[in-house]
């Protein structure tokens, strides 16, 4: 049954056909919202509110667009709510290189963790953008559709969101694959 015959079933108060749409977006919900938090037990309770969210609001779902995309935008909102009532947790200081005797798995690592805190360090919008374009290998028109902007401010973040990388960096060289622009994360 695809979600467009759940969301019916559900809208006619079908429990356990809302209860497969969760099973069904579930996981790419809370990929999306861990991302953007980078804490899974706040990502594990945002997942929940954004499906209790999208149970009591069920009957506002026009169908424009795919449920998927509609509850990934209720997460992303509640995500962003919540990183607006923290402060930022990230410590810029401790980009600090390797030191020049490592071995190479250690120094792998310790890039590994500054590219970490780095895209951490972005903000929201920005590292969503990156992640949704380099890990989860989604186009810009997907990427604007699932944040509700135009396809150029998803060009337009995703090229905010290298040039920042680059510039927090810069110290360990390239890290951009210069024939597609997508940065090694």
């Amino acid at each position: 049954m695809d979600d467009h015959d759940l969301v019916a079933r559900a809208k006619r108060g079908d429990r356990l056909a809302f209860g497969m749409l969760v099973d069904r977006h579930q996981p790419m919900v809370f990929r999306t919202v861990l991302r953007l938090v980078r804490h899974e037990d706040d990502a594990l309770d945002l997942t929940q509110d954004a499906f209790v969210r999208a149970f009591e609001r069920l009957s506002s779902f026009r169908g424009e667009s795919s449920f998927g995309t509609w509850v990934c935008r209720i997460v992303i909102n509640l995500g962003l709510n919540h990183l607006r009532s923290r402060r930022p947790t990230v410590d810029t200081d401790t980009l600090v290189a390797a030191p020049a005797g490592a071995s190479n798995e250690a120094r792998e690592k310790m890039i590994q963790a500054r590219l970490d805190r780095a895209v951490d360090a972005l903000p929201p919008r920005q590292r969503l953008t990156l992640q949704l374009r380099v890990r989860d290998g989604k186009t810009h028109e997907e990427i604007a559709e699932v944040l509700q902007c135009a396809v150029g401010t998803s060009k337009a973040a995703f090229h905010a969101a290298v040039m920042n990388l680059r510039r927090s960096l810069a110290d360990l060289g390239p890290l951009m694959e210069e024939d597609d622009a997508s940065p090694v994360v």
